[in-house]
């Protein structure tokens, strides 16, 4: 599945399968994101196009992916 995530909002992901894949994208040059139940978390960060956001996985029943600021394209795949 592919959201467009705004900023000061939060999107939930649920696990599907054995490895669900997440890749968090920033629209503009970065985003400011904070994670829960991903592998590889951010907390308040500075996202860039291309960086530290591409292929992390779901690593509890729930993740949580919040945007403070700029807009990203959030893709979930199983």
């Amino acid at each position: 599945s592919i959201r467009c995530v705004h900023e000061n909002t939060a999107a939930e992901l649920h696990r599907k399968g054995e490895t669900d894949n997440v890749t968090i994208m920033p629209v503009d040059e970065t985003a400011v994101v904070t994670t829960t139940g991903l592998e590889y978390g951010l907390d308040g960060e500075a996202l860039a196009r291309g960086s530290r956001g591409l292929s992390n996985v779901i690593s509890a029943e729930k993740a949580v992916v919040r945007v403070e600021s700029g807009k990203v394209l959030l893709f979930h795949s199983w």
